[in-house]
């Protein structure tokens, strides 16, 4: 009864605090921006040092959002103080408070949420607190994307300034930009913070990985529109390599997509695809991690991937459940500079291994002295281990997966 009554309180309160006078003042947004800034240090802390992959890309998520949030503030200030500040680009609209009030709720609502998720990580364990702690991050990343549009709507700014007030250059689209693609307008705010961040731009893609590196993650924004309301922003569709592990997925940023349930205890979706002009693909995919899409991996994801090689276009239906169809069309270009880092992140599934060979592999690592754990054909943390001392010990890049190169010193190879 109590954890009722707080739910129906909470955003009654937010309401009344959202609607009361707008100051907007530099002090204001100074505690704003301040809280934001405890807020990035938290996640680039989860970002950078928590065991579970799946958190680490989580928090990763999150913390681009928060980054926004701060560029968002720190805009607001600089045309408030205006103080060294050669050009500001600010928004014409006045602060829209009904729409602060509506989301303010919404917030409260997923702070209550991240209050439960954060008591079932203290009181769980194992395996059961590796699934709360993923949850308690799609819960935070939820309220920090929620915030961005909170601190739009009340204080009516802009998501970036034109000028640095340092003497330097401001940064442009057309320092990202894919001159190979102009009919794509790259002043879209997610180009720009990928490209801050040190992220490639190809086409409709954002690519972050160095260069043969082990882990790629690249996604599509040409179906997403940060500055729409949250229903209506579309969905994002991203391919990544990471931890030996090639994955595609198609997702809904801000959303819970629950998916149904087969037995297993999994979300699962029904997917149907059309790649061009193609013939209508159905498939089902598994619910992502961040709670927000369906996902596919392994050698699923790599035929997707091939399939995807040489199309221009991809229409996209998510089913999550018999009246809750979500729809994006995808444009694929510069997806030919995906498909190559993915190749090199993941060179293993090029070859596409089944769990027979994993087991050859892991057995051949055992006779040649590296503990690659049981041979079983699960490939694990134990495997990556023992493969990246075997590379090591060869004078090859330690990739810490089953490469080219690594399978044909071990005679795998023809």
């Amino acid at each position: 009864m109590k954890e009722t009554m707080r739910r129906l309180l909470l955003p009654l309160l937010a309401i009344f605090i959202a609607t009361m006078a707008y100051a907007g003042t530099g002090d204001e947004l100074q505690l704003e921006l301040d809280a934001v800034n405890q807020q990035i240090a938290e996640a680039r802390d989860v970002a950078e040092t928590h065991e579970e992959p799946a958190v680490r890309l989580l928090a990763e998520e999150r913390l681009a959002t928060l980054l926004l949030t701060q560029a968002i503030l720190k805009n607001r200030i600089a045309a408030l103080g205006a103080d060294g500040v050669s050009e500001v680009q600010i928004a014409v609209t006045k602060p829209d408070m009904a729409e602060v009030a509506t989301i303010a709720a919404e917030m409260a609502i997923t702070e209550a949420a991240i209050e439960e998720a954060e008591e079932a990580v203290r009181t769980s364990t194992g395996a059961e607190k590796a699934i709360a702690e993923a949850r308690l991050e799609s819960e935070k990343i939820a309220l920090a994307q929620l915030r961005v549009a909170y601190v739009r709507a009340r204080y009516g700014v802009a998501p970036v300034t034109s000028g640095t007030g340092d003497g330097r250059r401001a940064a442009s689209a057309s320092d990202w930009a894919d001159r190979r693609y102009p009919e794509i307008d790259y002043s879209h705010q997610l180009f720009e913070m990928a490209y801050e961040s040190g992220a490639r731009i190809s086409g409709w893609w954002t690519i972050a990985g160095r260069r043969g590196s082990a882990t790629v993650f690249a996604q599509n924004l040409s179906a997403y529109d940060p500055d729409a309301v949250l229903k209506d922003r579309g969905m994002l569709l991203q391919v990544s390599c990471r931890d030996n592990q090639l994955e595609v997925t198609v997702s809904q940023p801000g959303r819970y997509l629950v998916g149904y349930d087969d037995g297993s205890g999994a979300g699962l979706f029904d997917v149907n695809y059309r790649i061009d002009a193609g013939a209508l693909g159905r498939e089902e995919w598994y619910g992502s991690t961040s709670g927000n899409g369906a996902s596919i991996d392994g050698n699923a994801a790599l035929t997707f991937i091939d399939e995807l090689r040489w199309a221009r276009h991809l229409e996209v239906e998510l089913i999550d459940g018999p009246e809750n169809r979500h729809r994006a069309e995808f444009t694929l270009a510069g997806f030919d500079d995906v498909s190559d880092a993915v190749d090199l992140a993941c060179s293993q599934t090029v070859i596409t291994l089944n769990q027979s060979d994993y087991k050859l592999i892991q057995t051949l690592l055992n006779i040649a002295g590296h503990n690659a754990g049981k041979a079983d054909g699960i490939w694990g943390p134990q495997s990556s281990r023992a493969i990246g001392q075997y590379q090591r010990s060869a004078g090859l890049p330690e990739t810490g997966v089953p490469d080219r190169a690594t399978l044909d010193l071990l005679g795998l190879l023809p």
